[in-house]
């Protein structure tokens, strides 16, 4: 069973890495930024998927 103060922590950190990784997305760095997206995911889903939502209309179009 995960301990909540563990998913506490981690959510930061998730946080962190969406924010660096639209960073690159803006910065042309697609590559760097589907890397950091990745560990983002792999550690907090939730938060990932909260802060693209958060960001959805700062995102450049996919090409």
């Amino acid at each position: 069973m995960s301990d909540p103060a563990d998913s506490a922590d981690r959510r930061p950190q998730a946080r962190a890495l969406v924010e660096k990784a639209l960073q690159a997305e803006r910065a042309g760095d697609q590559d760097e930024a589907d890397r950091l997206f990745a560990e983002a995911e792999r550690i907090d889903p939730d938060e990932t998927a909260e802060v693209l939502q958060e960001h959805r209309d700062d995102r450049p179009p996919r090409q």
